[in-house]
């Protein structure tokens, strides 16, 4: 699976980084301007960057092995179009598809850190990885939730040394002795 999830981002990545020195070439092979070969890296990063929290939420919500085939077979489906293009803005459409794709790395990282359920090795009744068995193990660790006050906290007003510690800040003496070397 670890491979899968490094395949997949890597594909995202190069897809993202090797259109830019081909930015020229591409301009002069579809007889364009440069400002309109540059919409080829504007709209792959602008429809990741709009893609990469939905589809979170998706894989949140509809399970996100599920969601990660749909956005590889949607990145496949951009390169397709791509491929196939004769002109500047089947490309540019083609580029919007790939950055979809954008979605891969917060489903890998979902993947990837889920809980794995405990396995048992045939020669001990332990489980060997994974989470501990008992749930109340697990929620006795979880710190308590803080609440907000029911009713507001009267203002606390300003304490000085004097009532403190009983006495000036100069004049405090401390009641443990002093150990010097040599002392025991």
């Amino acid at each position: 699976m670890l491979a899968v999830l490094l395949l997949a981002g890597m594909s995202y990545a190069l897809a993202q980084t090797l259109v830019v020195p081909a930015l020229p070439t591409l301009a002069r092979e579809f007889s364009t301007t440069q400002s309109t070969s540059s919409w080829l890296l504007t709209g792959f990063l602008l429809s990741a960057s709009v893609a990469t929290p939905i589809v979170g939420k998706l894989g949140d919500q509809l399970g996100k092995g599920r969601v990660l085939t749909a956005i590889l077979l949607l990145f496949a489906t951009g390169s397709t179009v791509c491929a196939v293009a004769d002109s500047i803005g089947v490309v540019i459409t083609g580029r919007v598809i790939q950055g979809v794709g954008g979605g891969v790395f917060p489903l890998a990282f979902g993947i990837r850190s889920r809980p794995r359920a405990p396995t048992r090795s045939p020669s001990s009744s332990r489980p060997s990885a994974g989470w501990p068995r008992s749930p109340q193990r697990c929620r006795s660790r979880r710190a308590p939730a803080r609440r907000p006050p029911l009713t507001p906290r009267p203002a606390r007003r300003p304490v000085d040394d004097q009532e403190r510690f009983g006495t000036s800040a100069g004049s405090r003496s401390c009641s443990r002795k002093k150990r010097t070397i040599g002392s025991t």
